[in-house]
């Protein structure tokens, strides 16, 4: 079985908070289909459940070493030919974030611990691909902080989400869909290498539960965006 075909039958990929590693997805093997995609909720947990809500930062300077001629806080007004390499950059949410190289081992995808980072999955289409989905998955939250990811649930329909790699050459998508699911599947094409192309950002949504000593979010926010 090729590694394409083996990602695709690994259907089930979790965005959990969990005490002692922060966020870490993982997928198993599942042979039922996928369960039905939830309607996205009008509200969200965006934190470690706490007496009180934590809501999401404005965006702050990127706390790494990395050159970029942008300034430290776009606020959505950035020009996106001034994002430096390996950025994420999404105006309608306020999104600024670098990018950190991450991939499945032993079938999971431990997410940088850094709640301003966002991993994005090597083995997943690169960014100069003609087919297939780039995977970015990051933090809600991560031990009270929120994380670059912490605003994803509010995505609009239609917003541009712009992505560089580490040469600073940028990809530009517009949001095609939101999409809020069980932790029990998500979609095939969110591994393949080889459908249509498209950048998936991922992080965890809906309620926190508790499970033994653990607690972590319900669901999974998923947004697909296409190449414009």
């Amino acid at each position: 079985m090729s590694p394409d075909a083996k990602r695709a039958t690994l259907l089930t990929l979790a965005v959990a908070l969990v005490s002692i590693g922060g966020l870490v997805i993982w997928m198993s093997l599942r042979t039922e289909p996928p369960v039905a995609a939830l309607r996205p909720s009008e509200t969200y947990v965006v934190a470690e459940p706490t007496p009180d809500p934590v809501t999401a930062a404005p965006v702050e300077p990127i706390p790494d070493d990395s050159s970029s001629s942008a300034p430290a806080d776009p606020v959505g007004q950035m020009d996106p030919d001034d994002m430096g390499p390996d950025r994420l950059y999404v105006p309608a949410l306020r999104i600024y974030a670098s990018l950190a190289p991450v991939r499945f081992s032993g079938g999971r995808l431990t997410v940088p611990d850094q709640p301003w980072r966002v991993g994005i999955d090597t083995e997943s289409a690169g960014l100069s691909a003609g087919e297939g989905t780039t995977l970015l998955a990051g933090h809600v939250d991560l031990g009270g902080t929120p994380g670059a990811l912490s605003p994803l649930a509010q995505m609009p329909v239609g917003a541009r989400v712009y992505v560089t790699d580490e040469q600073g050459r940028r990809s530009d998508f517009v949001v095609s869909s939101l999409q809020q699911y069980s932790k029990v599947a998500l979609p095939r094409e969110i591994f393949a290498t080889d459908s249509t192309r498209q950048l998936a950002l991922v992080t965890c949504g809906g309620p926190v539960i508790s499970d033994g000593m653990e607690r972590h979010y319900r669901d999974n926010v998923v947004v697909t965006a296409v190449p414009v």
